[in-house]
């Protein structure tokens, strides 16, 4: 009885660290070169060459005494007197302005909607009885349809005619078109 060899495995060298360094390093150094370069460190090639700054044009001097104005020579008064300098001092920076919040009654009478849409039609009746019906006709307008019958149902007759009709009113409202 033979047994047959089996061949020595041989090992593959694997290409997928070198393809990984090669690949991140030239990102890591340009995004350095990129960052040194904003902060200062290192000189940018790629910026926009701003022209020299000209010198700024002397100030009206004031009128001074005339015991000065001797004692200077004649070369000294042809020269332009150097303008007053202000400190380089940063703007002073605005606060923003807070933010107000905005409503949508849309949005809250959606979320509304579907808190009521879970409680039950008796408990709903005792809550709007104490509502405007501005305040709960967008509400129901935004109801499932069965609920809000539910909820009409428990309510005075007089009064689930009036929502009703609002109902009505409410829902038949074009939404205005929006530039987007």
């Amino acid at each position: 009885m033979m047994r047959k060899e089996k061949a020595p495995k041989v090992k593959k060298k694997r290409k997928w660290p070198l393809i990984i360094i090669l690949t991140i390093l030239p990102i890591g150094l340009a995004a350095g070169a990129y960052f040194a370069a904003q902060r200062g460190l290192i000189p940018n090639p790629l910026a926009a060459k701003t022209p020299p700054a000209k010198p700024a044009a002397p100030a009206p001097a004031a009128e001074e005494p005339a015991a000065s104005a001797e004692s200077e020579s004649p070369a000294a008064a042809d020269r332009p007197r150097p303008a007053a300098q202000r400190p380089n001092r940063p703007s002073p920076r605005r606060p923003a302005a807070p933010s107000v919040p905005t409503t949508d009654p849309d949005k809250g009478a959606r979320t509304l909607a579907k808190v009521w849409e879970r409680m039950e039609p008796k408990k709903l009746a005792d809550m709007a009885a104490g509502m405007t019906d501005e305040r709960l006709v967008p509400v129901l307008v935004k109801m499932d349809a069965r609920r809000a019958a539910a909820l009409l149902s428990e309510l005075d007759a007089q009064r689930a005619a009036t929502l009703s009709m609002k109902m009505q009113d409410e829902s038949s409202k074009i939404p205005p078109k929006t530039d987007s």
